[in-house]
């Protein structure tokens, strides 16, 4: 353990070598299996391009980005840059950019997901850090299980933009715990302004979850802190909401394509925009991938009184899903793999809530920060199972909500066993503690 301390210490130390030698990690991974997905090896698990059937959003992004390069090579750059109906992921910009620059294949931002991945650890560290001050080890420990999750890791490697939102989502973590520990400087506002910002580009749709969060944040700060600082904060984070607000309007992203209005209409809603008919849309999007991946895919939502009634049913399968029941239905060859990785994780997530429930009542960080913890993920792993009816959109899409419920849950089993080694099965000795 001690060769570990020093190990991380001189990461501290010498965080620009550390920070290189994951991003080469990272690229050297990539270009790996790059290289297996253009080989005739594991044949039926990729198309012999580069990408791989675990991601087959990125088949989608590939021929967007494709096209986006016939606009830099014809030299139109306004149309290269602008979003439109046409190309509606605006990160879909930097792949073309990559194929232009590089070369058109997908192992050609590669550099660009291991500069994400590499923030995406050193933010998830200086997390763990805030939540265990007293344990480096442990802090690197959540780290690595997070960061290397398997699951997580690989889809970090295809053209994919959950990985530059689970950035945005710990960003935001990140500043909102630095102000709850006391750290009330411009960085943790940056922080929180940065990855609200990288949040909505990338999903628009989550913009009311995030004001709602933000002024939550502002309301518990107040009541405990009186600094000059916190009024920037208030009035930094509040320009931004509004600004945000006032950007969607106007690029009008939050938009629902006329098949999905058809499909609201034949479920029996009167389509008006209204937020049951968007939650209702969405559920219609993500049923569509028929298989055992959908679950509850004949529940309608028609108004709010259903939304109400079905919140403990959109937890349970945002937050247990997939469930034991499902880690070992027949699936062709392709898909076997990838349910048998997510069964093992799920295993061991399953062992982490008890440590949870425990980090939430007994650790010693700010009470406020363990429950804004507690209120940002049961919120978001809620509007999952309300809008996606599919266990596996889910579990790719739910990884920054599952954060602070991994790194509470390892602070949790911490305390479970200082409490052991301090009071080792003599009952004497809990008597007098008693007493």
């Amino acid at each position: 353990m001690e060769k570990v301390s020093a190990l991380l210490g001189w990461a501290e130390d010498n965080a620009v070598k550390c920070a290189l030698a994951l991003f080469l990690f990272h690229l050297a991974f990539s270009a790996t299996l790059f290289a297996i997905a253009c080989s005739p090896y594991m044949a039926d698990m990729h198309n012999g391009h580069g990408l791989w059937n675990f991601s087959m959003d990125s088949y989608v992004y590939n021929q967007l980005a494709l096209q986006r390069v016939n606009l830099l090579q014809a030299g139109d750059i306004s149309a290269w840059w602008a979003g439109s109906q046409t190309f509606p992921h605006p990160h879909v910009k930097w792949i073309a950019l990559s194929y232009f620059l590089i070369s058109p294949y997908p192992i050609a931002f590669a550099p660009v997901n291991a500069m994400a991945w590499t923030a995406t650890v050193i933010s998830v560290y200086a997390l763990a850090r805030l939540l265990l001050p007293a344990s480096r080890n442990l802090a690197a420990l959540g780290t690595m299980v997070f960061c290397l999750m398997p699951s997580y890791l690989l889809q970090t490697m295809q053209l994919l933009k959950d990985p530059f939102y689970i950035l945005g989502g710990i960003l935001f973590l990140l500043g909102a715990a630095r102000l709850f520990v006391g750290k009330l400087t411009w960085l943790s506002m940056v922080f929180i302004v940065a990855g609200v910002q990288l949040c909505l580009v990338l999903r628009p749709y989550m913009l009311p979850a995030y004001v709602v969060l933000t002024f939550l944040i502002i309301f518990m700060g107040l009541v405990r802190f009186s600094k000059p600082q916190l009024l920037a904060t208030v009035a930094t984070c509040t320009l931004l909401m509004l600004l945000a607000w006032q950007f969607l309007e106007m690029r009008g992203e939050v938009q629902m394509s006329d098949s999905t209005v058809r499909q609201v209409e034949a479920s029996g809603l009167h389509w008006s925009g209204k937020p049951v008919e968007l939650l209702q849309g969405a559920r219609e999007v993500f049923s569509e991938h028929k298989g055992g991946s959908v679950v509850d895919g004949d529940v309608v939502i028609h108004d709010w009184t259903d939304i109400v009634y079905y919140i403990p049913r959109a937890l349970q399968i945002g937050l247990l899903s997939p469930f034991p029941s499902n880690w070992f239905q027949p699936e062709n060859a392709a898909w076997k793999g990838a349910r048998l990785l997510a069964s093992v994780e799920m295993m061991f997530f399953y062992a982490l809530l008890p440590g949870f429930v425990v980090f939430l009542f007994c650790h010693s960080i700010p009470l406020r920060l363990r429950w804004f913890l507690l209120i940002f993920s049961i919120s978001f792993l809620c509007l999952l199972g309300l809008a996606v009816p599919n266990m596996g959109a889910i579990y790719r899409m739910r990884y920054v909500y599952l954060l602070p419920i991994m790194l509470g849950g390892l602070c949790g089993w911490l305390e479970v066993l200082k409490h052991s080694k301090a009071y080792p099965h003599d009952p004497e000795k809990l008597d007098r503690d008693a007493n």
